[in-house]
C-alpha cells in the first residue's frame, strides 16, 4: 500500500507571517508620526476637484489621517490571522487523511480533490467559523487568552474597516464597550527593592536594574469612541499575532505528535 510521505515545516510559516507584520508596524509607525521625510513627491500634471461638500477642521482631518492609517495596517495585520487558520486547517486536515491511510483505508484522487473544496470553503468562513472549527479538532489547542486576544484585535479590525473606526453597538465585546487586549514590554527600573516605571531619559543617583516583562495591555473605547492606537500599541498588536501564530504552530506540533508524525527539534 502507497503510504503518504509528509514534511511539514512550520517555521517557514512563522517566517512569513513575522516578515509581514514587520512590514505593516514600519509602514503604520511612519504613517502616524508624520509620514515619509525628504523632497516632496512630485504631482502629476492635471488635478480633479471634488464637490461632496466635506469640509473638515485641521482636526478633524488629522483625526480621520490617523484612522485611515490604522484601518489600512489593521486590515494587513488582521488578514494575517486568518492566513494562520488557514494554513493551520491545511496541515489538520492532512492529519485526518494520515490517519484514515494508517488505519488501512485506500485514498484515491478523488479524496485529495474533495480537500482542496473543503480548502476553499474555509477560506470563505469568517474568523470566529474558522477558530471554532480548529478547535473542534482532535489534540489542537490553542490557549484562551491567545484566542481573546485575536478575536478583540478583529472587532477592531472590524469596527475601523466597516464604521470608520467610531464605535456601534455591533462592535461591543465587553458589556458596552470594545475592549483591545494585546501583549506589550513592560519595563521598570529596580531601586532598593522597589520597583519604578521607566520613562527615558531617566537619571538615578543610586543606580538599578532595568527590568522588562510581558504584559497583558486593554484598551476600552465606549459607543461613540473613535479607535485610536500609537505607534507603540500597534508594534505591539503585530508581535501580538506574531505570538498567536507560534501558539498555533505548537497546537499543530502536538496534534501531530499525538498522530505519530515526527518534527525535527527546535521546529517551532
Amino acid at each position: 500500500m502507497h503510504r503518504l510521505s509528509v514534511n511539514l515545516n512550520l517555521a517557514a510559516l512563522l517566517g512569513r507571517i513575522n516578515r509581514a507584520l514587520e512590514e505593516a508596524s514600519r509602514f503604520v509607525s511612519r504613517g502616524l508620526s508624520g509620514g515619509a521625510q525628504g523632497e516632496a513627491t512630485e504631482v502629476a500634471p492635471f488635478s480633479i476637484e471634488f464637490k461632496s461638500g466635506l469640509s473638515w477642521s485641521r482636526e478633524e482631518e488629522d483625526s480621520a489621517w490617523r484612522s485611515w492609517i490604522l484601518k489600512n495596517g489593521f486590515r494587513d495585520i488582521a488578514e494575517l490571522i486568518s492566513v494562520v487558520l488557514e494554513e493551520a486547517h491545511q496541515v489538520l486536515t492532512l492529519y485526518a487523511l494520515i490517519g484514515r491511510q494508517a488505519a488501512g483505508e485506500t485514498l484515491d484522487a478523488s479524496e485529495l480533490s474533495l480537500r482542496d473544496k473543503e480548502i476553499s470553503k474555509f477560506h470563505r468562513q469568517s474568523l470566529s467559523d474558522k477558530l471554532d472549527w480548529l478547535l473542534a479538532q482532535p489534540d489542537f489547542s490553542i490557549p484562551d487568552e491567545k484566542l481573546e486576544e485575536v478575536r478583540s484585535i478583529n472587532a477592531a479590525r472590524n469596527c475601523l474597516g466597516h464604521r470608520s473606526g467610531i464605535v456601534g453597538e455591533r462592535d461591543k465585546t465587553d458589556g458596552d464597550r470594545l475592549v483591545v487586549k494585546w501583549l506589550g514590554l513592560g519595563t521598570a527600573v529596580e531601586v532598593e527593592g522597589v520597583e519604578i516605571p521607566f520613562e527615558p531619559p531617566m537619571y538615578l543617583e543610586k543606580g538599578g536594574t532595568v527590568i522588562t516583562r510581558l504584559t497583558r495591555r486593554t484598551k476600552e473605547f465606549k459607543i461613540g469612541d473613535r479607535i485610536d492606537f500609537d505607534q507603540r500599541d500597534f508594534s505591539e498588536i503585530a508581535w501580538t499575532i506574531f505570538a498567536f501564530a507560534q501558539a498555533v504552530a505548537t497546537g499543530l506540533e502536538h496534534a501531530g505528535k499525538a498522530r505519530g508524525i515526527n518534527f525535527p527539534e527546535a521546529q517551532v
